[in-house]
């Protein structure tokens, strides 16, 4: 490990002597309304920290050319506008940095005692609480990240993950698949490698993302309060949008290390007028790694993503992109593999396979001076096989045992899913007047779920709820006949809703909106009220407050799981929130927000073995989470977070309330970044968390009562009543950049996740031929990168 980490330290201080002449390119990008999506004409554009300087043309356009190679900021100011910031361009000597879009914010009312917010936060009046943004230098740049955004926003209030070994995130004491997650506003929840569908990967969610560092452009986040243009979930809103392909300057990108590689292209069509193109594959396989670090035990794996977005300007009322995304991949755990491990217990023989689609037409008309329509078309696909098996080795040896010794059963269980989706969505917004905003817009969308479940011979369950075993034993025995099915089962999704956005003063904004949704398996008829506001006390500060219902859709694919899911209908969440903003500096926002939820119609298990699910849950979630944001300004950002939750959860009336799964009273983080110089940027972050529930149990001693076939039990005889030990860790990260030609630069990076290397527990694994808990936990991580720009 010392000797790939003083490698890389040696290739940046090799790099870092280059000495170049003061190369230039330039800047070219468009403004417009964000209400109305209208080019602005004569905004004035400039460069912070330099002279540069211009202004848009009537069709919005704006170029700055003789930029020397850096990164900048741009402020975009106009009369009658909230000016904005834009930070993180790079100009890259020789060639145009294309800008995406920046979009204004209309100030509604000019009076004596204008009210003008920060530029270098998106303050926007219709999502008045729980709002973030991250560029893309920020999440490539946040440590322990690995440029993964669903590790990325860990550091946000409320947000808990798994301490960088999963990918997925939950919100306010809510699970992972309780959020929303859009890319390029199309919903698509299938974003990460290596998830499982049942035991404790379920609940965390895959190991990485389908996204490589640089692809997402922006991220915005919202825990909570969104507005009735969101529906289907209850917890979270990630709005994920991809990076456009360079319409005027092409780059390669040839990245590569001991695990795979990947290309992208990011550049103008050559054949098509004002379309770019982002191309990205990535091939990823960690057989060599695992061979190298001797720890072969844990099988084979690797995965692909292949991801094309165009986006094309048809006119200049019409905007059309394309996204194609194809992610594959494989894990496989053989008896081969078992003999080349060091863990001589762990027995579980396994394979998985899975591929995931998505196609999507995203098409935006600017239907007059004062409106646009923006529609999108997409296709989703899901497929996915699980075989898990064992290996038996009785009497179980105190060494591992040759292979004459050992007894293969695989496949014991079979898990096919074949899930499509088919949606389509369109929404309208309309500028009534600088006081009022109308928008409204309808979805429908068609899942298909083909689920097969095969036992191929009866299982025993060594861990298990009290009371289930019968005959007096200790463990439950699972039948072919109990488990297996076969079910293909389709639902009809429609939505629509209005909500308006209405600014009497310059100091007040008050948003209201209804939500209707209806399936054809439930044949409910929701509606969904909404609510939200803000109120100016000064310049610097504004109260912001948010309340509504929220309905959440029972997941299609457990309906299928058995006959008797038919009948489950929608979870409900009422929601409060109001807090306060206040900007301690142009770049420095501090926000205070409480929140508080009602849940009812939760969707629970009540035996561990036969997949039959009802609505008899019911919750509660209350917290506050305090923030100070200081955004990239002056050279460095930070973040300073805190977060105290509570979150009970009962399975059915007459029972006592339990935390939720993801459950942590307390969560503490800062993010510091420095920009050094021109090549050099450092990161570091720490986090600090309650640890998560854990389950009360005991431990039932060899319950064949057979000593030749020594088996043991774990038996839960409570949910949630004890917890995990807090975890805490140290995340650092190094970036460096040399541009060593027009057409050459270098990109390096070292990324070290748990830098003291501290064993903190995720979760419980039971190790049933010996009784005993261990605990899976991540110990220091180094990734280091090098990319080739060309």
């Amino acid at each position: 490990m010392n000797r790939i980490i003083n490698f890389v330290l040696l290739f940046f201080i090799i790099f870092s002597s280059i000495t170049n002449a003061q190369p230039t390119g330039r800047i070219k990008g468009k403004v417009i309304d964000k209400t109305t999506k209208q080019p602005v004409f004569g905004a004035g554009i400039q460069l912070l920290n330099t002279k540069l300087g211009t202004v848009t043309d009537e069709n919005g356009i704006y170029i700055i050319e003789n930029i020397p190679e850096n990164i900048y900021k741009i402020k975009v100011s106009f009369l009658s506008y909230n000016p904005l910031i834009e930070p993180d361009i790079r100009i890259i000597r020789g060639k145009t940095t294309d800008v995406h879009e920046i979009e204004l914010i209309p100030s509604p009312i000019i009076t004596n005692d204008v009210i003008v917010s920060s530029g270098f936060f998106d303050d926007q009046k219709d999502i008045p609480v729980s709002h973030y943004d991250y560029t893309r230098e920020e999440i490539v740049r946040a440590p322990g990240a690995m440029g993964d955004i669903f590790r990325a926003v860990e550091t946000l209030p409320g947000v808990s993950t798994s301490g960088g070994e999963f990918s997925s995130f939950s919100v306010r004491g809510d699970t992972p698949r309780d959020n929303i997650i859009l890319i390029d506003n199309i919903p698509f929840n299938q974003v990460a490698h290596f998830s499982e569908t049942g035991g404790n990967l379920e609940i965390q969610g895959g190991r990485m993302s389908i996204f490589s560092q640089g692809l997402i452009d922006k991220a915005s986040f919202q825990s909570g309060g969104f507005s009735s243009k969101f529906g289907g979930k209850r917890a979270s809103l990630l709005d994920l949008t991809l990076r456009e392909g360079n319409k005027q300057s092409s780059t390669l990108s040839i990245a590569g290390d001991l695990t795979g590689g990947e290309f992208v292209y990011d550049g103008p069509a050559l054949l098509i007028p004002e379309t770019g193109i982002l191309f990205s594959a990535r091939i990823v396989d960690f057989s060599t790694v695992l061979k190298l670090i001797e720890d072969e035990g844990d099988g084979s794996s690797g995965f692909s993503d292949f991801i094309l977005k165009t986006s094309s300007n048809i006119n200049e009322n019409n905007k059309i992109s394309l996204l194609g995304l194809f992610s594959t991949e494989k894990h496989k755990r053989s008896q081969d593999h078992y003999f080349k491990g060091n863990d001589f217990l762990e027995l579980e023989l396994s394979e998985q396979t899975e591929d995931k689609t998505l196609f999507g037409i995203n098409w935006r008309l600017l239907t007059g001076k004062s409106g646009f329509l923006s529609s999108s078309v997409y296709y989703c696909g899901l497929s996915q096989y699980q075989a898990s098996g064992t290996i038996e080795t009785d009497p179980i040896y105190d060494r591992k045992p040759s292979k004459d010794e050992i007894t293969i059963k695989y496949p014991i269980y079979e898990y096919n899913l074949d899930e499509k989706q088919l949606g389509f969505k369109t929404d309208f917004t309309y500028n009534l007047s600088n006081q009022t905003i109308l928008s409204a817009g309808f979805s429908a969308q068609k899942n298909i779920s083909n689920t097969k479940i095969d036992l191929n011979q009866p299982d025993t369950l060594f861990i298990y709820n009290a009371g289930e075993p019968i005959d007096g034993k200790n463990y439950v025995v699972v039948s072919p006949l109990e488990c297996n099915s076969s079910i293909n089962k389709s639902r009809l999704e429609y939505a629509g809703y209005i909500n308006t956005s209405y600014s009497p003063t310059d100091r007040i904004c008050i948003n209201t909106g209804l939500r209707y949704e209806f399936d054809n398996i439930s044949n409910a008829n929701l509606f969904s009220p909404r609510f939200s506001g803000s109120y100016k006390l000064d310049k610097i500060t504004s109260i912001n407050f948010s309340a509504g219902i929220y309905y959440q859709l029972p997941v299609l694919r457990q309906i299928s799981y058995n006959y008797n899911n038919l009948s489950l209908k929608n979870e409900k969440s009422t929601q409060f929130i109001v807090g306060i903003d206040r900007y301690l500096a142009d770049d420095i926002k501090l926000t205070i927000e409480g929140y508080y939820k009602i849940l009812n119609d939760l969707v629970v298990e009540h035996n561990s073995n036969n997949n039959i699910a009802n609505n008899s849950g019911k919750g509660y979630s209350y917290g506050t989470d305090i923030s100070i944001i200081k955004k990239f300004v002056d050279n460095y950002y930070g973040q300073i977070n805190y977060s105290y939750s509570k979150t009970g959860i009962k399975e059915k009336a007459g029972d006592s309330y339990f935390p939720s799964d993801f459950n942590q009273p307390h969560m503490f983080n800062i993010l510091f970044g420095y920009q050094l110089n021109d090549n050099w940027f450092f990161s570091v972050k720490w986090k600090y968390a309650t640890g998560r529930p854990a389950d009360s149990y005991i431990i039932n001693k060899n319950v064949f009562n057979n000593q030749n076939r020594m088996r043991f039990s774990k038996e839960i005889i409570s949910r949630n009543t004890t917890r995990l030990s807090d975890f805490h860790s140290l995340n650092f990260r190094i970036d460096y950049r040399v541009q060593l030609s027009e057409h050459f630069a270098i990109n390096a990076f070292l990324d070290i996740m748990n830098l003291y290397n501290r064993e903190n527990q995720v979760y419980e694994i039971f190790e049933p031929t010996v009784g005993k808990t261990k605990f899976s936990s991540l110990s220091m991580l180094p990734t280091i990168g090098i990319k080739i720009e060309l």
